[in-house]
């Protein structure tokens, strides 16, 4: 059996793995800390790299 990893996640589930509100990760993508793909005509994604990314560039020692 093979696992897949996710490479791009929901608004939502971004919001959730952060901890934070829509709002925020919206904010987050305008300031370009977070990248928005279009999956659809009215869907998008925010990539899995771009979110570890972030967390990374945050973390303390």
């Amino acid at each position: 059996m093979t696992t897949q990893t996710a490479i791009a996640f929901q608004i939502n589930r971004v919001a959730q793995m952060l901890d934070v509100s829509r709002s925020t990760v919206y904010r987050l993508i305008r300031d370009k800390h977070l990248t928005l793909v279009k999956v659809g005509k009215r869907s998008s994604r925010i990539t899995a790299a771009s979110v570890n990314d972030f967390v990374k560039a945050r973390e303390t020692a």
